[in-house]
């Protein structure tokens, strides 16, 4: 499923898929929870103390590799810049979210999008990102201006001399199968970005890896034991909400529930639903999403601020969908099936792949 718009939000974690430890306490901003997968390759949910530290990290490491290029560049705190939204203190997807915020379909519309809709798009003044390079960067020539940016960036001209082989180091085009892009092409930026994120990613240059997780994101739903709980699920969030309409048709997936509530804030917005391809232009689309077989819809309008009494609607609408969807997957042990079939595939990988979780 491919989705365009204004509001391109990760969902995943909100609708329970392969959570692990499934504690229905509140969590303060410094307890995460990750799935037994991603464990397992060394991912984490990360705080906002430690994403800030990482960022900083990451523009101190900037700036002294473009010191040794001989270039200035101060280092970018975009959350001393105010920049960054306040994000809740229960962790994204938990039941203590949940409870209060739902999906965070109305979080984030209040958060992010109201403000945007009321500003008509324009950045606030006293809101406008404050480049502390910028000054320096006016002083150059315009030939040191194209060198600075390619030190800090890499050389953009020529996309094909940023590919290799996954498999033997060697050149290859645009459109080898397993070619990457390595950060060390993208300049100081890129330089500092591989030090601080990706060095302990066991996927990178691992293209036998890379399609194994793959192979199993693509085929998870048609486990067996996953399809006939989802089918069980379907039934329940049936009979509890009765006949709703997601995209064209009836929910398929827990996800759905997600996009059943979003959906109700485009129409709270103001904007119509349209057939959308995926391929046709269409003007004043505000937000799309195609299926697979090429079939999809769109949102199109001027989005409109949610008047406050319907957007109170919306709230609770969201709050019972999802106590009603969590009692259903409940019901139908979604979190306990899924969690059980990925804790398989962990040790069919260890068994495939013996240095993952080896701290090679």
């Amino acid at each position: 499923m491919r989705r365009v718009g204004h509001m391109l939000l990760v969902v995943t974690a909100l609708v329970g898929v392969g959570c692990g430890d499934d504690s229905s306490s509140a969590t303060s901003p410094t307890e995460t929870t990750v799935s037994p997968l991603s464990a397992l390759l060394g991912y984490q949910n990360e705080t906002p103390e430690e994403s800030r530290r990482k960022q900083l990290e990451v523009e101190n490491l900037t700036a002294e590799c473009m010191r040794e290029e001989g270039w200035e560049y101060q280092p970018v705190d975009w959350a001393a810049q105010g920049l960054q939204q306040d994000q809740p203190t229960e962790e994204w997807g938990s039941d203590a979210f949940g409870e209060k915020y739902g999906y965070g379909v109305v979080y984030n519309y209040e958060t992010y999008e109201e403000q945007n809709i009321l500003n008509d798009g324009e950045v606030p003044e006293g809101q406008e990102f404050v480049d502390p390079n910028q000054d320096y960067v006016t002083s150059l020539s315009e030939d040191e201006q194209q060198q600075y940016y390619e030190s800090l960036y890499g050389d953009q001209s020529s996309t094909e001399a940023t590919y290799v082989s996954n498999a033997d180091g060697e050149d290859a085009t645009a459109d080898t199968e397993a070619a990457i892009v390595p950060f060390g092409a993208q300049g100081c930026q890129g330089i500092a970005d591989e030090e601080v994120y990706a060095t302990a990613d066991p996927t990178r240059d691992n293209p036998d890896l890379q399609d194994r997780l793959s192979e199993y994101y693509e085929n998870q739903q048609d486990d067996p034991k996953i399809e006939a709980a989802t089918q069980e699920w379907l039934a329940c969030i049936e009979d509890k909400i009765g006949d709703i309409e997601v995209n064209g048709g009836p929910p398929k997936q827990i996800w759905d529930m997600y996009q059943y509530i979003d959906n109700l804030r485009f129409a709270a917005m103001g904007l119509e639903l349209v057939p959308w391809d995926g391929e046709e232009q269409i003007d004043d689309m505000y937000s799309g999403m195609t299926n697979e077989d090429g079939t999809g819809t769109a949102y199109v309008g001027k989005p409109q601020v949610i008047p406050e009494a319907e957007l109170e609607t919306l709230r609770q609408t969201e709050l019972d969908t999802w106590r009603d969807d969590r009692a259903c997957q409940d019901k139908a042990r979604i979190k306990e099936i899924q969690l059980q079939a990925e804790q398989d595939f962990v040790e069919q990988l260890r068994a495939e792949f013996p240095e993952l979780g080896s701290g090679s």
